[in-house]
């Protein structure tokens, strides 16, 4: 033992302290290790103590005057113990140093790195980035200020609004866009965002001041990704700076994330900028998703463990919720209590499920692809792989607490594995169920035989009515002067087939042949008018002709006249005035023969046409009437006959057609019900096409039940089985039935969905409580099988079905 004058070793000199928080805890800091340490007053003050000069007396009275309680030599010995284990105490050279990074190192990293850390989360450092971001960190202040953060969290508002607002388009994008073009896009994306993630860390590190000398690839859950070391954010006064510190990456995504939406919303769709904007988006918004998940060491993690002041936050609630297992599981003793202890649990539990949901997730979409070519060996090995990679997520479930139990508790194990034995000889209900909806068995639409407009409405929703009864009348526009049109139609095809075949009066065929002696006169007279207008033509020609002879013997005389002045007027005989007349009365007297001669030829073709016309139009009068008198004796053709006797019967079919639709305009209930449709005053005026839809009459007196059962369990479900009912609408009732039949056809509610069954049921309903289209949730009563044989059932069911085993 040591006295109270021995001095304890002197604390190393590599160490930094933060600043004491409001509780006095303190963060030191190991720079030959690069670790970080949390301790308490206590410890802190124990820790300012160790300076080579003050001797464990000393201590203890200067412990005494800090907190007013003592402390012994052997609880300091403890300290200085655990503060040599961690690296606290003396000064010894680091033999570690920055080594030039080749690919053999980064080989040798990685494997030393999956040696000492688990298969599912482990890193890797490649290099010191602390000469960069010191230079960097000057010129990106800005994107730390007050105002770029107020901005970032505005303009995150409104993107995540525009995304969800345009999500339609970006879904068209990705089955338009995607290919290896779009795949190899995003991956170069993925990195290039993640870059910048990183180095977010360290400026934000770097601005609130601390270091970074860290960074390097990450490994988590199957999944490449890099980190930057920002373990010195410890060591920053404030929580709400390393609280910021820990966002800082999440921070950069959002900002992407904002100047990708505004790019994607202004860029052309054809155009590369708005590609490039579509990755950034997806690229961005996936990294947003899991860095905020806290349920992962990432952004959300750290910055949850520094909100809630827990250091070391999944090793420590991991650390508590396998003390409760074994204290509940195994019977160890019972947990003390320790500060947050809550917290701790309730982080512990909701970590260890989303690590093995996601885990078993995984291995069970293996196994499922290896039992397809291997059977139950890819059942094997998908679950020694689950079995493997969850391993460190179970350390501490066991402890030396089982081993305890088995040697100490034999009997008991015993008798729990003898009641767990005989419970598989129990007998269960083994039930099938799924969600139902009652339907009527008897169910009628009601429509519109007619195409109208609807006029009346003799009964509303909820009433009773019977077969046959008046429900509603439908109006068709015009009908009734269109029956009245068609029967004048009919009467006038009736009386012209009489006269047909009544046939002509001595009164008609007398005055015909008057008409046809007064034709004939007219005709006769036309005759002669013809004679005596050829006999005028045939003057009227040698007139003109005589007129032509005169007139050619005129400018004969004219031109030999003309041929003598000219002579005289050479010799100087005739002035000149007179030659010029007698040169005018030459051209007035050829003028006037083309006129004598024109005037021949034109009538000359005029002839008498118009008296022969006249004529022809007598004769064509006389034998039409000659015509009619041969018809009236001849009397009507059959044919004629015949054809006004098929236009009669064709208006007849019409008018039937016309007294059918003016009977549909009244509307009967084909059967006795309870009307189902709506608000049914509403639709008077409304115009209804034939075969349209009016009302819905069922029969609320017999209804059953459809219950919709998975595909796996409809082979175990037969007629006269008895099922219960929790109605959504009733759930302080339940209802009882018997199944009526199995649908024979598996049906999809949505593509993609798992296949179901209809089970139809007859539901026993004495109280009237059912209604149509009501919904809940149905059990079928399938028997009582031995609890063994329910397992059993299932799970070779399954292995039969979906790995082929």
């Amino acid at each position: 033992m040591s006295s109270a004058l021995e001095i304890p070793p002197k604390r190393s000199s590599d160490l930094v302290l933060s600043p004491k928080e409001q509780d006095g805890q303190q963060v030191v800091k190991n720079n030959r290790k690069k670790t970080y340490l949390r301790i308490g007053p206590h410890e802190s003050f124990l820790l300012h103590q160790l300076d080579g000069r003050q001797s464990y007396g000393g201590i203890i009275a200067a412990f005494r005057q800090e907190f007013g309680e003592d402390v012994s030599i052997e609880e300091i010995q403890q300290f200085v113990e655990l503060a040599d284990r961690e690296g606290l105490l003396g000064s010894r050279q680091s033999n570690s140093s920055d080594q030039q990074l080749t690919l053999v190192g980064l080989l040798r990293r990685i494997t030393r790195a999956m040696g000492r850390q688990s298969p599912l989360y482990f890193r890797v450092k490649l290099f010191d980035p602390d000469k960069a971001l010191n230079w960097l960190e000057p010129r990106t202040r800005i994107l730390f200020s007050v105002w770029m953060a107020v901005f970032v969290l505005v303009g995150g508002v409104a993107a995540f609004a525009c995304t969800w607002i345009f999500r339609g388009e970006l879904v068209e994008t990705v089955t338009s866009q995607f290919g290896v073009r779009a795949v190899i896009a995003f991956w170069l994306t993925t990195i290039v965002v993640t870059v910048l993630h990183e180095y977010g860390h360290g400026l934000a590190c770097k601005r609130f001041g601390g270091s970074v000398h860290e960074m390097g690839a990450l490994w988590i859950f199957f999944t490449p990704c890099l980190y930057c070391n920002v373990s010195d954010a410890w060591m920053v006064p404030g929580r709400w700076r390393r609280l910021l510190i820990s966002i800082a990456g999440t921070y950069v995504d959002l900002l992407i994330y904002i100047l990708a939406v505004v790019a994607w919303r202004i860029a052309a769709p054809e155009s590369m900028i708005h590609f490039v904007s579509w990755i950034v988006i997806s690229s961005c918004g996936v990294r947003l998703a899991f860095n905020s998940n806290p349920l992962m060491r990432l952004d959300g993690y750290y910055a949850l463990s520094d909100l809630l002041r827990q250091p070391n936050l999944r090793i420590r609630s991991r650390d508590r919720m396998m003390e409760f297992v074994r204290s509940l599981c195994w019977g160890a003793p019972w947990p003390k209590p320790v500060p947050d202890s809550g917290i701790l649990l309730t982080y512990g539990i909701a970590s260890w499920l989303f690590a093995v949901g996601l885990l078993g997730l995984l291995s069970f979409q293996l196994s499922a692809w290896l039992g397809q070519f291997v059977g139950v060996g890819g059942i094997v090995l998908a679950a020694s792989f689950f079995f493997m990679i969850t391993r460190n997520l179970n350390k501490g479930l066991l402890g030396g607490e089982f081993r305890q139990m088995f040697s100490k508790r034999l009997f008991r194990i015993l008798v729990v594995a003898g009641l767990l034995s005989a419970a598989m000889f129990i007998p269960v209900n083994d039930r099938s169920g799924g969600d139902f909806t009652i339907k009527p068995l008897r169910h009628w639409d009601v429509c519109s035989p007619i195409g109208g407009f609807l006029r009346e409405v003799f009964t509303a929703e909820g009433k009773q009515t019977t077969a046959g009864s008046h429900i509603a009348t439908i109006e068709i526009p015009e009908l009734s002067n269109q029956i009245s049109r068609k029967q004048a139609e009919i009467e006038e095809v009736q009386a012209e087939l009489k006269r047909l075949t009544t046939g002509a009066r001595i009164e008609e065929l007398t005055e015909q042949r008057a008409r046809i002696t007064r034709s004939t006169a007219w005709r006769d007279l036309g005759a002669e008018g013809l004679r005596k207008a050829r006999i005028a033509f045939q003057m009227e020609l040698e007139t003109l002709d005589f007129r032509i002879n005169q007139a050619r013997t005129e400018n004969d005389y004219r031109r030999a006249t003309l041929e003598l002045a000219l002579q005289l007027h050479k010799k100087g005989g005739l002035a000149e005035q007179q030659l010029l007349a007698q040169k005018r009365m030459s051209l007035e007297s050829a003028a006037q023969l083309q006129v004598a001669e024109s005037v021949r030829k034109t009538r000359e073709a005029e002839g008498v046409t118009a008296v022969e016309m006249e004529l022809a139009r007598r004769e064509k009068e006389l034998a039409d009437e000659q015509s009619k008198l041969t018809l009236l004796l001849a009397g009507s053709r059959s044919e004629d006959i015949e054809a006004e006797q098929a236009r009669l019967s064709r208006l007849g079919e019409e008018m039937r057609i016309l007294r059918e639709q003016e009977s549909m305009q009244k509307i009967f209930c084909p059967a006795s019900g309870t009307v189902i449709t709506p608000r049914l005053k509403d639709k008077i005026g409304q115009y209804f096409d034939r075969g349209a839809a009016l009302l819905v009459v069922e029969d609320l007196d017999h209804l059953e039940a459809d219950i919709v059962v998975p595909e796996q369990q409809a082979q175990l479900v037969n007629a006269g089985q008895e099922i219960a009912l929790k109605s959504r609408l009733l759930p302080h009732y339940t209802l009882k039935g018997t199944v009526l039949r199995v649908a024979p056809a598996v049906q999809y509610a949505v593509p993609g969905a798992p296949p179901t069954v209809v089970v139809h049921c007859r539901v026993d309903d004495p109280g009237k409580l059912l209604r149509s289209g009501m919904t809940g949730y149905g059990r079928i009563q399938l028997g009582r099988v031995p609890l063994g044989v329910w397992f059993y059932g299932r799970a070779v069911r399954m292995l039969r079905t979906e790995f082929w085993w």
